[in-house]
């Protein structure tokens, strides 16, 4: 069963698939993936769900910056 886990991740985009996309590549981002793998080397992840990351902070920092706040606000 090959499985890369993480529904949550940060990284570089290096490809955008179609012109309206073509913004995004180069940019640090964080995102969700509906599908896993967030942790692989490359992954495929939805525009609605992924969000640019400042230079000033870490991809590390950024890495659970989007379900792990949402979590909380449900415990809350």
């Amino acid at each position: 069963m090959p499985f890369t886990g993480g529904k949550e991740g940060t990284g570089k985009v290096i490809e955008a698939n179609g012109e309206s996309l073509q913004g995004w590549v180069g940019k640090r981002v964080s995102f969700c993936s509906a599908t896993g793998g967030a942790w692989a080397q490359y992954t495929v992840s939805n525009p609605l769900f992924t969000f640019e990351i400042d230079q000033e902070v870490s991809l590390s920092s950024a890495a659970s910056g989007i379900v792990n706040p949402l979590t909380v606000i449900g415990f809350v």
